[in-house]
């Protein structure tokens, strides 16, 4: 990932998640395979959960898994709701290993400290945050899994993105053919090409809104409107495209 890209994610802000063994299988038995899921957590541990906000998911220490707080809403008067999405596998697959890659003599008291905290939800401070993401982001293998986030992210929480499209698709793909997290491996070490699907796309429609087999364009503007005329005839044609 280029340098933008980091900082675009470091900018999102990082907060990580503790999640035991048995939660974690039971989320990956749900229709998410674990991709996508809500937990509830008291208002006050709820409050780090900011939207938009990436999320390392470390499970029992374990196993190492990324994603994003896609929105946090109260459900009770004790409790919020907290959903996550985009979640995948991340190297080096776990928090311990992670930590071990952050060097910086300044930051080693709040590495200290965020291997010691049992809270289920811990705000990452900024600093030891942006650390962690330019390592995560170091490791090549990890570009397709950072470069969907950050898709999201750059979209404010439109889907819209090709890139992102495309992983769903393919996630749906596999586990509809009873595939799972494994059988899952896309490595797409640049940017991808389908970014530019939808240039593509809008210059073909403005193309075929402004040619009519027979009939000869009078005028056309930007709105998709154009005008056509054959003989006595006069056809107007509107383009809604959006």
């Amino acid at each position: 990932m280029d340098e933008r890209e980091v900082r675009q994610m470091q900018a999102a802000g990082l907060i990580l998640v503790r999640v035991d063994h048995d939660t974690w299988e039971a989320l990956e038995d749900t229709r998410r395979h674990g991709a996508q899921f809500t937990l509830n957590y008291r208002h006050a541990a709820a409050r780090s959960a900011k939207a938009r906000s990436l999320a390392l998911i470390a499970v029992d220490g374990s196993h190492l898994r990324i994603g994003i707080v896609r929105s946090r809403q109260a459900i009770s008067s004790l409790d919020t709701r907290v959903a996550f999405d985009f979640v995948d596998d991340i190297e080096p697959g776990s928090l311990a290993r992670l930590l071990r890659d952050v060097e910086t003599p300044t930051l080693q008291q709040a590495v200290a400290r965020l291997r010691a905290v049992p809270e289920e939800i811990t705000a990452i401070s900024s600093q030891l945050g942006q650390s962690m993401i330019a390592a995560l982001a170091a490791d090549q293998a990890n570009s397709p899994v950072l470069r969907r986030i950050l898709a999201w992210i750059a979209g404010r929480g439109r889907v819209e993105n090709a890139v992102v499209m495309q992983h769903d698709a393919i996630k749906l793909a596999v586990n509809a053919f009873g595939g799972d997290g494994e059988a899952y491996e896309l490595a797409v070490l640049g940017p991808s090409a389908l970014a530019s699907i939808r240039v593509l796309e809008d210059a073909a429609i403005e193309h075929d809104a402004r040619w009519l087999p027979g009939w000869t364009m009078d005028e056309s503007d930007l709105t998709g409107r154009a005008r056509f005329r054959k003989h006595d005839g006069e056809l107007e044609i509107y383009t809604a495209n959006r």
